[in-house]
Formats: structure tokens, C-alpha cells, sequence
């Protein structure tokens, strides 16, 4: 489920009235110099005020390795308090009604004043420490070493060894990170407009949503016409499947447009131009691809960073739009990296729409409000650029999420209900995932690698991404009984509703959720340091139907298409993928958001101008008599031969114990989540 407003005019003498106040900062720079100078000699003697961080759980619970050099570069990001806050936020729910803002307009009247920005920036400067202040006046970045950090922000930057999710999202790793146990404090004179300060901890907590096939599929078929392996789809497909040829056979293909990307792992630039033009034969311009480093930029390019996850953003939007240019904003996997990249796409007012496709739980972030942080700061942080960029008519898409109810297993390993920051912000449309119809044969073999019999699932109709179809298939995957595969092939829709966001007035009148309860969580334990949540399951196969109750939270995802692995797409890189010749089949909600930021951009070009935020527009459709959306709300649990059943050699067939059903592991489908149809009418 998801957000969008009208805008607050200030007056021509006010708009002159901010413009004429730089001309004052120059005297509050040397009375904020010479505050930070008495800083520096006695800090004693000036009143400070604790200011928000994040990321300080994970150290809690980590090793300590000792004391940060004192020369380590340190990046941190101040977030300043958006002005006139909740006339912005109500403007964007209720549907953007006025003219776009550019990005000075947006500061005039959301960002802080220039004041304020010089005053901050001047008392940095006094220890040293370089700061650039971003147009759009919500955020300054900050470069230093740790001993300048920790004598302007009063802390002590210790190293730690923390346990921490893989950025590709598959199992666990170690980071060894810098990070403050104590809050940062500044001078009570500059604490009131900053909201957080970012990157006193150096922590990865990003995991990228795509997600790999499970392997022994017997029945596969040739991409017609490219040069991708048999079984894998295209940017093609998802053209035809969600009716975008009309417009494309008309020759809007994004001409005219730029569409905007978020990663946190780098690439060779030439992979995705290879994919368009030597695989898919689009003859389009290397130059159509702009990287743009954020704070030093991303790691990679590497499977173990996850550029494989840029891989597929660039070349699925790119390709969608092949007449559209892309501006790839590459920043470090962190608080600060994140904020930053979306920031400075905010500020350059350059994309007509945009795209992210890595997350982190809610659980994960409750973890800092137990450790005294004030998380709440980072998630305003993540609502107010949000809500800056649909102020300006920038499209935004975010990933829901590959555990279906459980997206707190990858980066917390707790089976609590949680869904994905930020896609839960009701300031983006959250991209969630279906599978798509047909039949799914999967072969059993015996020791010696020969072919024993075939187990198949037929699915009648696109449904909610989920694998509870393919636990009854458990001899063909390997596993030793139905529960052992149930549990071990969670993966689907990341949904559900926030305990962190409100619900948006755009979802008033969408019903509450009924649900399919295969998992019972059980095993609580402390997860993190004031933390217990359930660690494990235990599984029931053929749960009823109930009904449960409308939630306060904000629900998502907002618009679903295929992401199912197994009715996956191909991604290409002849670097990472080597031995494979190049090419993978991965699904997840990965593709949805970067598909969708390219079907914007085709539908931008066809109507002249940015469509701006979706969410209020297409829940009215959702309400509405006359919706381009489909609801997935078949409430059907499907079983016995038709559906499920084993192959012998001779062609016999026989029925398949278990069922499966239109969820995401634990929610069914309803309104909040639907089949894109045609957006023209956007």
C-alpha cells in the first residue's frame, strides 16, 4: 500500500527577505568560529545538546578491537529539519495539486535557511572539518579525520567487530566498523534545526533484494529473438506481460526523459551497454549512462558487493526506456551513503523518476530505538527527501522486500512479522512481486544423476510471489520432507503493514488482511541487545483462511509484477558470470522497482511531463470503477493432481501432497497489492 500534496506560497518580500539574509551570515560565521574555537580549548565552557544518530546496535552487540586511528577518514551527513514539515507531508498524501518545485523553491520554503546552513558549516570548519551543503538546505556532508569527529561531536570513535547481513542478502557475514556508543553533541546554538547526524558508525546494514532460482527445472524454452539462454525473460517480456507495447509500438520509449538509480555496489559501465546493444540489440549510446559518485562511491564492482543487483537496475529500467538516460548515483553501503545518494538526486532535480532495490528490516531499526537512539530521526530522514522529491514530480520506487512477512530473517535472523525501510515510507511506492502462471516441472534423481521422475506445479493464474508452491515439489529440491522445504524456501512478496509508518490517508477505504498462518514463530530470544524476538518455526501445512483487522500502519507493497526467480529474468555480466557465459536467472522485487522506474519514463515521454508520485493517484484507481490495476485476491487454496502431482518415467501421474495459495507466506494478497495492467491514464 503507499503517498503524495498542494504547495505553501511564501511572498515575493519573503523569498527576497531569505536571499538577503546570506548577506548576514558572514557575522554569524565568526561568532560560530569563535564559539568553536572556545570549543576546542575548554568544551566545558560551552552548553552543548545531544543530537540523533544511528546504527549503534549493532555495536552494542559487537567485539571491541580499540580505539579509532586518529587519522581514519570519517564521511558523516548532518540532516537538517525540513521546514514547514507537515504542510509538505499533507500536500504530497492528499496528491501533489500545484506546479512542481524546483530546487530552490523547495528550499525557500522546506529547507533551512542559509544561515543556519553557514552557521553549522562554520563551526565545522574550525576543527578542520570540510563540509559541502547541498542545494535543496536539508543536508550538509562532512569529511574529516576521527580525531576532528570526535572532539566537534564530543565522542569516541571505537572499532568493533559486528556480525552483519550479506549485501547480497545471503546469510551472514562479519564488518569490522568505527562507530560512537554515546550520542553526538553540538552547541546548543546549532542542535534545534539538525535532525540526525549519519555516519558515526561505519555499519552496512543495505541487502540487496534480488534473489537466485532454486536449480533442476527440466522444462525450459528459448528467449525468441536475443541471445539470452532459454528459460530466462527479458525487459521484453515484462513489455508485453504489463501492456506497455502500445505505447513502445507507438515510439514513446522514454525519449526526452532521465531516470535515476540508487545502489551501494559499483559496475563496469560497459556491461549494461553490452546487454542492450550485443544481447538485446537496441543500438543505443554508451553516453546514455552517467555515474555519479556519492561520498567516494561504491565497492565493487563484485558479486560479493552485490553489483550484480546494479547490473539488473540499469539494464532492466534501461532497456524498458531505451530512449531514456540514466543517472546512476553510486554510494557507500551506509546510513550516510544512503541519505547522501538520495539527497543529492533530490537537490540535482535531474530524474523524472527513480529507483532503489536494497533494504532493511523495521525490526533492524527498532534495534536503535532500544539502544537509546532516536531512530525515529533516521526514518524523517528517509520521509522528508521522499516527500522532496514528489514535491518535485520525481516518480520514486523502493523495493518491498524477497522474505515475503519475514524480512527481518536476512539482517536480524528473527521470524517476526517485518517489512522493508524504505519502502514502508508512505512517501514511495513500494515494488512487491508475483509469479506468473503456467506449469513448473522439476526433476528427481537418483545417486547416480539419473532421471527417476519429474514433480510439477501448475499455477492457473499470476499470484503473489511466494514459494509455498514449491515446499510439495521437496524430492525434486533436495529436501527430506515437506516442513524441512516450507521452512527452508521462504522467500516471496516482502509485505505486510509498519510499525514504525502511520497509515497514508491515500489507503483509507482499502480492507484489512486476511492471512494463511504456515509458520508459527517460536524459539524468542534476544536478537539484539533489549530485543526478543522468535528465531525459528514451526509449520503447519494446510492452514485455513482468517480473517484479521485493519492495521494503523502503513501497508505495502503498492504495485506488484513478476519477480519470482523461477519465472525470473535473465541478468548479463560477462565479468561476474564468467563460467555461465555470462548470463543468471534472478527474480526479486529487485527487478519491480527499476522495471516500474522504466515504465515511468515511457509513460512520461508519452504524456509531456513528469507523472509525479503514483500512490494517491493509484489507490483512487484501486477504489475507483474503471482501475488499471488487477487485485490478486483469489482466496482459493489449490491442491491435489490438477495442481500438484509427480511424474513417473512411463508418463503416469499421481497427486502431490500439500497446497498452495495467493500469499506472501502469511498475508493474502488483497487491493494493496495488484497486477499492473496500463498506466496511461497515470
Amino acid at each position: 500500500m503507499s503517498t503524495a500534496r498542494p504547495i505553501a506560497r511564501f511572498t515575493k518580500r519573503r523569498v527576497i527577505s531569505c536571499a538577503l539574509s546570506v548577506g548576514v551570515a558572514g557575522a554569524m560565521i565568526a561568532a560560530q568560529g569563535a564559539t568553536a574555537v572556545a570549543a576546542t580549548s575548554n568544551a566545558t565552557n560551552t552548553p552543548t545538546t545531544s543530537v540523533a544518530q544511528s546504527n549503534v546496535a549493532p555495536l552494542a552487540a559487537g567485539t571491541p578491537l580499540g580505539t579509532t586511528a586518529a587519522s581514519t577518514p570519517v564521511q558523516v551527513s548532518i540532516i537538517l529539519r525540513a521546514r514547514n514539515y507537515n504542510v509538505l507531508t499533507n500536500n504530497v498524501l492528499n496528491g501533489w495539486t500545484g506546479p512542481y518545485l524546483t530546487t530552490q523553491q523547495f528550499a525557500n520554503q522546506y529547507g533551512q535557511s542559509p544561515v543556519v546552513i553557514a552557521s553549522i558549516q562554520a563551526y565545522l570548519k574550525a576543527f578542520g572539518i570540510k563540509t559541502n551543503a547541498l542545494a535543496d538546505g536539508l543536508d550538509i556532508q562532512a569529511t574529516g579525520t576521527a580525531a576532528q569527529i570526535n572532539k566537534a561531536f564530543g565522542v569516541s570513535l571505537t572499532n568493533f567487530r559486528v556480525k552483519a547481513p550479506s549485501a547480497t542478502g545471503k546469510g551472514m557475514t562479519t564488518q569490522t566498523v568505527y562507530g560512537s556508543l554515546t550520542n553526538p553533541k553540538v552547541p546548543a546554538s546549532l542542535a534545534s534545526p539538525i535532525l540526525a547526524i549519519l555516519g558515526l558508525s561505519s555499519y552496512s546494514p543495505f541487502v540487496s533484494n534480488a534473489k537466485a532460482a532454486q536449480g533442476h527445472k527440466v522444462n525450459v524454452t528459448q528467449a525468441a529473438g536475443t541471445g539470452v539462454p532459454g528459460g530466462m525473460r527479458t525487459p521484453a517480456d515484462f513489455v508485453s506481460d504489463y501492456n506497455l507495447k502500445p505505447l513502445e509500438n507507438q515510439g514513446f520509449k522514454g525519449q526526452g526523459t532521465t531516470l535515476g538509480i540508487v545502489t551501494f555496489a559499483a559496475i563496469d559501465p560497459s556491461t549494461p551497454v553490452k546487454f542492450w546493444n550485443n544481447v538485446l540489440g537496441l543500438n543505443v549510446p554508451a553516453s546514455r549512462l552517467k555515474i555519479i559518485p556519492v561520498d567516494g562511491g561504491s565497492p565493487g564492482p563484485s558479486t560479493a558487493a552485490g553489483s550484480d543487483e546494479t547490473d539488473l537496475d540499469v539494464e532492466q529500467s534501461g532497456a524498458i526506456a531505451p530512449g531514456a538516460k540514466i543517472r546512476l548515483y553510486e554510494a557507500p553501503n551506509s546510513d550516510p551513503g544512503f541519505a547522501d545518494a538520495f539527497y543529492t538526486a533530490a537537490s540535482d532535480n535531474l530524474n523524472d523518476t527513480l529507483s532503489i532495490s536494497w533494504g532493511e528490516s523495521e525490526t533492524y531499526i527498532l534495534q536503535t530505538v532500544l539502544q537509546g537512539t532516536e531512530t525515529p530521526a533516521f526514518v524523517q530522514a528517509t520521509d522528508q527527501v521522499l516527500a522532496e522529491l514528489d514535491a518535485q514530480g520525481t516518480s520514486n520506487f523502493a523495493s518491498s522486500g524477497d522474505d515475503g512477512a519475514y524480512d527481518a530473517l536476512p539482517d536480524v535472523g528473527s521470524t517476526n512479522l517485518a517489512i522493508d525501510n524504505s519502502a514502508d515510507s508512505p512517501f514511495t511506492t513500494a515494488a512487491g512481486g508475483t509469479t506468473l502462471p503456467g506449469t513448473q516441472t522439476y526433476g528427481v534423481f537418483d545417486s547416480n544423476g539419473n532421471l527417476t521422475s519429474t514433480e510439477s506445479a501448475n499455477i492457473p493464474a499470476e499470484r503473489a510471489w511466494s514459494w509455498d508452491y514449491l515446499a510439495p515439489l521437496y524430492q525434486a529440491l533436495g529436501f527430506p520432507s515437506l516442513s524441512d522445504a516450507a521452512v527452508a524456501l521462504i522467500a516471496g512478496d516482502g509485505g505486510g503493514y509498519s510499525v514504525l509508518e502511520p497509515r497514508p490517508s491515500y489507503q483509507n477505504g482499502i480492507s484489512g488482511f486476511n492471512e494463511r498462518q504456515y509458520f508459527t514463530p517460536t524459539d524468542f530470544q534476544q536478537v539484539a541487545p533489549g530485543l526478543f524476538e522468535p528465531t525459528n518455526f514451526s509449520f503447519t501445512q494446510n492452514p485455513p483462511l482468517r480473517s484479521g483487522s485493519t492495521s494503523t500502519g502503513r501497508g505495502e507493497p503498492d504495485v506488484s509484477t513478476n519477480a519470482d526467480p523461477q519465472t525470473g529474468y535473465a541478468v548479463y555480466d560477462p565479468t561476474l558470470f564468467a563460467a555461465d557465459g555470462g548470463f543468471e536467472q534472478f527474480g526479486g522485487t529487485s527487478f519491480v522497482s527499476p522495471q516500474l522506474n522504466g515504465t515511468t519514463a515511457v509513460i512520461d515521454s508519452y504524456v509531456g511531463h513528469r507523472v509525479g508520485f503514483w500512490n494517491p493517484k493509484i489507490y483512487k484507481f484501486a477504489n475507483g470503477g474503471n482501475s488499471p490495476f488487477t487485485p490478486l485476491n483469489d482466496t482459493t487454496a489449490f491442491s491435489g493432481k490438477q495442481y500438484l502431482f509427480q511424474t513417473n518415467l512411463k508418463g503416469v501421474s499421481k497427486a502431490l501432497p500439500g497446497d498452495f495459495s495467493n500469499n506472501n507466506e502469511y498475508y493474502r494478497s488483497e487491493e494493496h497489492t495488484s497486477e499492473l495492467q496500463s498506466l496511461t491514464n497515470l
